[in-house]
C-alpha cells in the first residue's frame, strides 16, 4: 500500500491512463496507481474505502466490467483532509470528495461546499493549478428553470471557484453528467504548475453564455495540457455549436457535430497533421442504453485506435443525448 505524506513529490512525470477489466482490489495492490474510476452505480462502501478508490455512479455498458486506472511512474503517497481523499506524486496531485444529496436540499449549498474543500486541499497541497475535473451529479436534468438541478451545480461551484479567486483563465477542462444514486461525486487532477487552457473557435465559452443557462454561467475549459505539454485533456464534448443545441433527438446528427468539434478543438491545439490522430482513451457518455451499437461504430469510424469505456449517464442538457470526452498523449 501508499505511504502517508504531507506535500507532492516534484510534478515532472506523465499520468498513465489505461482501460481494463481487473478487479479493482488487485489493480490497488500497487503503490504505483493514482486512481480506480469504477463504473458501476453503488458508492463504495465508506468503511473500507481507499482513497484511490472512486466509484463513479456511472454504470458501464460495454464493456461491462471496464474500468479506468490511472499510474505513475514513480510510487504515490495516499492521505485525507477532511471530506476530501487525496493521491499525490509526481504526477501532481489526485483529489476526490463525495456528498450526499438528500431529498429537498439545494444542489448550490452541497455543490459549493464540496467544492470549496476541494479548493483548500488543492492549495494546501501546494497543487493550486486544476488540470481537468470530472462532477457527476445525480438527478442532473431534475427541476424546472433556475431550479434545474445542473444549474443549482453551476452556481455552487461558481461561488466556490469565486470566493478562491480562480479567475476564468484558470478554469480547468471539466465534465459534469448526471449518475445514478444520491450521491455528488467529483474528482480532479492538479499541479504546482499551471497548464494551458483552450477554447473551441466553434463554440461560445462556457463561462460566457448567456442567462438562459443559469444564474452563473458553467465554469469550465474546453481542453487543457498538462504542465510539460505530455497530455492533452479534451472536456466533455457534445452536439453544440455556438451556444445552442444542434439536432435535438437526433443521435446521429448529434455525433456527427460532436466529433467535428473535437477535430477542431484538435486541430486548434495540435493543428492538423497531429489531429487527425485523434484522442487515445475516451469515454462515451450516453443517455439511453439503446443507442450503444450507434455510438460504437460512429467511434470506430471516426477514431479507430482510440480504447473507450461506454457509460450510462444523463447529459447536462436535457436534450442531447451523448457527450465524448478523451485524453490525447502528446
Amino acid at each position: 500500500m501508499p505511504s502517508s505524506s504531507s506535500r507532492p513529490q516534484a510534478d515532472s512525470a506523465v499520468l498513465l491512463s489505461e482501460l481494463t477489466l481487473k478487479p479493482a482490489e488487485q489493480i490497488l495492490d500497487s503503490d504505483h496507481v493514482v486512481a480506480v474510476l469504477d463504473f458501476a452505480e453503488a458508492t463504495r462502501d465508506e468503511g473500507s474505502r481507499d482513497p484511490r478508490h472512486v466509484v463513479t455512479g456511472l454504470p458501464s455498458l460495454f464493456p461491462e466490467s471496464v474500468r479506468e486506472v490511472w499510474r505513475s511512474p514513480m510510487p504515490v503517497s495516499i492521505g485525507q483532509d477532511g471530506a476530501v481523499d487525496w493521491v499525490s506524486g509526481q504526477f501532481g496531485l489526485f483529489a476526490t470528495t463525495t456528498a450526499h444529496v438528500p431529498p429537498g436540499r439545494d444542489l448550490a449549498e452541497i455543490s459549493r461546499k464540496a467544492w470549496s474543500s476541494l479548493l483548500d486541499t488543492v492549495a494546501a497541497m501546494g497543487c493550486p493549478h486544476i488540470l481537468r475535473a470530472w462532477n457527476h451529479v445525480p438527478l442532473i436534468n431534475a427541476g424546472n428553470g433556475d431550479d434545474e438541478r445542473y444549474k443549482r451545480f453551476c452556481l455552487g461551484r461558481y461561488a466556490a471557484f469565486e470566493s478562491h479567486r480562480y479567475a476564468e483563465g484558470r478554469f480547468p477542462a471539466a465534465t459534469a453528467v448526471g449518475n445514478s444514486g444520491d450521491a455528488l461525486v467529483i474528482y480532479l487532477l492538479a499541479r504546482s504548475q499551471p497548464g494551458r487552457h483552450f477554447e473551441n473557435p466553434r463554440q461560445v465559452s462556457a463561462p460566457a453564455y448567456p442567462r438562459r443557462y443559469g444564474p452563473r454561467p458553467p465554469s469550465f475549459a474546453r481542453a487543457t495540457s498538462s504542465g510539460e505539454g505530455r497530455l492533452l485533456f479534451i472536456a466533455g464534448t457534445a452536439s453544440i455549436v455556438g451556444h445552442r443545441s444542434c439536432h435535438p433527438g437526433d443521435l446521429t446528427g448529434q455525433l456527427a457535430v460532436t466529433f467535428d468539434n473535437i477535430d477542431r478543438l484538435l486541430e486548434t491545439v495540435l493543428g492538423p497533421e497531429d489531429a487527425c490522430r485523434g484522442l487515445d482513451v475516451v469515454r462515451v457518455y450516453l443517455r439511453d442504453p439503446k443507442h450503444l451499437a450507434a455510438a460504437r461504430k460512429s467511434l470506430e469510424s471516426r477514431m479507430p485506435l482510440a480504447k473507450a469505456a461506454y457509460l450510462y449517464g444523463d447529459i447536462c442538457r436535457a436534450e442531447l443525448e451523448v457527450e465524448i470526452e478523451g485524453v490525447r498523449r502528446l
